[in-house]
């Protein structure tokens, strides 16, 4: 794994997106953590993850 910041050296959409995706990622095997999103997200993680990412 890349240290993070090699990976999100540059603030744009897309170093943006991969953040988020990544943080999502982890979040959805995080066993504590999931329960908890995916009650609150349910079959909407894209467009929060859409969301997310204009945010």
């Amino acid at each position: 794994m890349k240290e993070p910041s090699v990976m999100y050296s540059e603030l744009n959409r897309a170093s943006i997106t991969t953040l988020v995706d990544d943080f999502y990622a982890d979040i959805r095997r995080e066993s504590l953590l999931s329960p908890i999103f995916n009650g609150a997200i349910a079959t909407n993680w894209e467009p929060h993850l859409e969301r997310m990412v204009d945010f």
